[in-house]
């Protein structure tokens, strides 16, 4: 199963705060992001 399909899954089954985790994760990895939200503060 693919990322986007579970993640679907995943929301639609009242599990919002995993896929919030995933996204916040991704984001953390994400060099670019970090420059971002530093750019940001």
């Amino acid at each position: 199963m693919k990322i986007n399909k579970k993640l679907k899954f995943l929301y639609k089954n009242r599990r919002q705060e995993q896929v919030g985790m995933y996204l916040r994760n991704q984001n953390l990895k994400d060099k670019t992001f970090q420059r971002l939200m530093q750019t940001q503060e």
